[in-house]
């Protein structure tokens, strides 16, 4: 049997969960190993979104938004250029996600509350208040959260991140699993953040 993997940016809905996913694909457009999400991306789920909440049949749903790019930036690492002259492959200004501060804003003024990305193979947690049109519609609380190595790229750890929504404490927990020495995975950060509103 052949799995049908459709990579086109999209939304998903788990109504078991009530969850809704908004896909992004960040590597069509970019040089180097930045990435972008077109307007074209952005107009299509927001009509995806619109025709499938049609009467508010996603009320009370949690928003989810998957992209591979940050869309915050990694701490520069300048000063290892002495040691490693090939840190240039990462450094922001070649690997970072182009229009980020209107991405974050599409995602509050849908009300998105987390962000799931990868791309650095570095773990990250980020809470930030993000402005709605300007702050003109107040802000919307986005928890941003990268993934590690799931294959020890580059020589780093293995990770991965376990994200925990409880609906009936209205809460995120955030926790990373890091491999540090090849004796089993442990956890080296967890958060829970306090409860927020449903749209």
């Amino acid at each position: 049997m052949l799995a049908d993997f459709d990579l086109r940016p999209r939304v998903q809905v788990d109504h078991e969960a009530r969850i809704i996913f908004f896909c992004f694909d960040s590597n069509r457009i970019g040089s180097w190993a930045k990435g972008r999400v077109s307007d074209e991306q952005l107009l299509s789920m927001a009509r995806d979104f619109q025709a499938m909440n049609r009467n508010g049949r996603l009320k009370g749903y949690r928003r989810v938004a998957l992209v591979h790019h940050h869309p915050y930036p990694y701490p520069s690492q300048a000063d290892e250029r002495i040691v490693n002259p090939l840190v240039w492959r990462g450094h922001e200004k070649f690997v970072a996600l182009e229009g980020a501060a209107q991405f974050l804003e599409w995602c509050a003024s849908r009300h998105i509350s987390l962000i799931l990305h990868g791309h650095k193979h570095i773990p990250r947690l980020i809470v930030d208040a993000v402005e709605i049109d300007g702050g003109n519609g107040g802000r919307q609380r986005i928890i941003t959260a990268g993934c590690g190595s799931s294959m020890a790229i580059h020589s780093r750890q293995m990770s991965f991140n376990v994200i925990d929504w409880n609906p009936e404490l209205n809460t995120w927990s955030v926790k990373f699993r890091i491999d540090m020495d090849g004796r089993g995975f442990q956890t080296a950060r967890m958060s829970t953040l306090p409860p927020e509103r449903i749209p």
